[in-house]
């Protein structure tokens, strides 16, 4: 499993937890720069959500999340690009 990645000039730890309680498979935390992926997904959406993560580590990390653009629209933007790569990439979607 990978453990950190570097973004931007940035190492951005990724942090294997618990997380089948809540609604999301993973999440980017920016007051902390790291990734959170639920350690009890299964293999086929844990690319798919790596890669959602790792595009709002991206935003964040480049200054593009400070842009006048909603989190929901940030959210689409992230899952968008992140089904692109899968399918072109031939990865597991999220």
């Amino acid at each position: 499993m990978i453990k950190t990645l570097k973004i931007a000039y940035s190492e951005v730890p990724i942090q294997y937890l618990d997380l089948s309680k809540t609604d999301y498979d993973g999440q980017f935390v920016p007051t902390k720069n790291c990734i959170e992926i639920d350690s009890t997904i299964l293999d086929e959406k844990h690319d798919g959500t790596l890669l959602h993560e790792l595009i709002h580590a991206v935003t964040h990390n480049t200054g593009l999340i400070h842009t006048s653009i909603s989190t929901d629209m940030w959210e689409i933007i992230a899952h968008e690009i992140s089904e692109a790569i899968s399918k072109n990439f031939k990865l597991t979607p999220r």
